[in-house]
């Protein structure tokens, strides 16, 4: 009788074992790709909010005069003047719409669950925006503020 060779049996569990292995990795693989898409959505939507409010930040920087929100009052609107031009930031339908002079150019951050602003001072505004778990919320200092 031959020693140095495999019986059936132990064939039979050895493969058990590497198909539940493999089964186990292929799980996992698709649980970490899940995850993966998830987290890059997240990251997305991340730098939409970032992106608008850089965007507003540096229009804010330039502005002459705010003509809404008044003092100590949370809105989801904010309208401010840059030298003559009027731009509204107004939060519908999940998204942030922006107008110049009354005239829609462009609709920005879609999936948005919140963006509202409150003026504490009159040169001091907070400004929030909200999506699924990511929320941004910052204080700007209108330095130009006439």
């Amino acid at each position: 009788m031959n020693t140095k060779a495999f019986t059936m049996v132990e064939l039979m569990i050895a493969m058990s074992i590497f198909t539940i292995c493999i089964l186990g990795l292929y799980r996992l693989s698709g649980t970490v790709g899940k995850n993966t898409v998830k987290t890059i959505q997240e990251l997305d939507a991340t730098m939409d909010i970032a992106q608008v409010y850089m965007v507003l930040r540096k229009r804010l920087a330039k502005v002459d005069s705010i003509h809404f929100p008044p003092l100590k009052v949370n809105s989801k609107e904010l309208s401010f003047y840059i030298e003559g031009d009027r731009f509204d930031y107004e939060f519908k339908n999940n998204s942030i719409q922006i107008s110049k002079n009354q005239k829609l150019i462009s609709t920005i951050v879609k999936g948005l669950k919140l963006f509202e602003v409150y003026r504490l001072d009159t040169k001091l505004m907070q400004i929030k925006f909200v999506m699924k778990k990511n929320e941004i919320e910052t204080r700007l200092y209108l330095e130009n503020l006439k």
